[in-house]
């Protein structure tokens, strides 16, 4: 294949990419717009919790581990070597698996620990319900990977969709139902969280269905080869780098979800008067809720008001290094340096088109733009405003970042 060829494939990659990414994006917008508006500040919340939780593992599933695999098929497509495709594919399938079980178990383990971090227990069963997420992301990992070796990125675009459409109408549809029996705003986040599992449930049941339909060689060979002298810890060697670079760029979050609700609970035993006085409106927002929940009501502005749109940018832009490392791959394996630069000057001109006026628009448009999504909500909108601008700044900064 040229080397011209090859950059119009990752240009076409990347669209493929960038637009499923922006249905998702939207897709999310349209599930947190609705569930904050029916399940309030305190339960957003209680879901951004057990969301956080999840989503460090949740990235090394579906972001990190799938270019590692991404990488391996696409090295052994350019060089023409079906065997070493097929003991790739076999060693990632078990990596992957092991990785999904033990994560899902951490997930679990941690929810027994909230209240040391100052979350409320109400957001347990959120964590329950969430944590198989992270077994079904790295399987669905398997076969991104492999698909995103080939070059087709078509299965990785139409997987994110299904799991985007399953999380926002069966996520939305479950707090609402739970709301209108008179569950407690903990049993809803939960029914919002059985959202986000069953959408990546049938993501990964299309990709099932879909290696089946389009054939999965690579599969026999698992059956009918063993691994070459010192694959597995070839691999393992090649995946450290990856899932613990995945899980940098997830970690503020984490950070977040252990360290943030049990500071302000410091602050609040110590200084409420403090407190109030920086959120004049908080205790009307609380709707005669006890202080007991300004944690979970000021996370709650945090994280599902603000961050999801401070959010845009590094999503958007991270999709272009999906589509980028088979392209990158099979130029720096056959040695075409000049097709590498060409490649890697094309993805700098394309995160700069979208991170520069992104950032900008948010900034300027931060309290308008959250007074419009959640106009049920004005003193989470007010609150988290002041957040986004904040954030603002750092976007252009983390849209750059992640593509590399």
């Amino acid at each position: 294949m040229s080397s011209k060829l090859k950059n119009d494939t990752f240009i076409k990659s990347a669209t493929i990419l960038i637009v499923a990414d922006i249905v998702v994006k939207v897709l999310g917008m349209l599930f947190k717009i609705p569930l904050a508006n029916i399940i309030g500040e305190v339960g957003m919340g209680y879901f951004q919790t057990a969301y956080d939780l999840y989503l460090p593992f949740y990235s090394v599933a579906i972001s990190g581990l799938p270019v590692l695999l991404s990488r391996l098929v696409a090295k052994s497509v350019s060089l023409r070597n079906e065997s070493e495709m097929k003991a790739s594919f076999c060693c990632c399938r078990t990596l992957f698996t092991a990785f999904g079980v033990i994560m899902t178990c951490l997930v679990l383990s941690c929810s027994l620990f909230m209240s040391f971090f100052g979350g409320s227990p109400e957001a347990k069963t959120a964590i329950f319900v969430i944590a198989p997420c992270v077994l079904f992301s790295s399987l669905m990992g398997i076969f991104r990977g492999y698909f995103e070796g080939l070059n087709n990125m078509v299965p990785t675009a139409v997987s994110q969709i299904i799991e985007a459409l399953g999380k926002a109408f069966l996520g939305v549809i479950g707090a609402a139902v739970l709301k209108s029996f008179g569950f407690s705003v903990g049993i809803q986040a939960a029914g919002a969280c059985g959202g986000v599992l069953f959408g990546t449930v049938f993501g990964f049941l299309y990709l099932y269905i879909k290696l089946k339909i389009y054939g999965n060689p690579v599969n026999d060979g698992c059956k009918n080869n063993s691994l070459p002298d010192g694959y597995v810890k070839k691999i393992i060697c090649l995946a450290l780098p990856i899932i613990i670079g995945s899980l940098i760029t997830q970690i503020s979050g984490l950070v977040d979800v252990l360290t943030v609700q049990r500071g302000i609970s410091e602050m609040i035993e110590s200084d409420p008067e403090g407190i109030l006085s920086v959120y004049p409106g908080l205790l009307d927002g609380l709707s005669g809720r006890g202080t007991e929940d300004i944690p979970a009501y000021l996370y709650g502005c945090f994280r599902g008001f603000a961050t999801p749109i401070y959010a845009l940018v590094p999503n958007l832009t991270a999709v272009i290094g999906v589509g980028l490392v088979p392209s990158l791959t099979g130029f720096w394996e056959t040695g075409d340096r000049e097709a590498a630069n060409r490649t890697l000057h094309s993805v700098v001109k394309l995160t700069s088109v979208i991170a520069f006026p992104t950032a900008v628009g948010i900034f300027v448009l931060s309290r308008p733009l959250l007074e419009l999504l959640y106009s049920s909500k004005p003193y989470g909108a007010e609150i988290a405003s002041h957040q986004l601008r904040i954030l603002s700044l750092c976007a252009v900064f983390a849209g750059f970042s992640v593509p590399f």
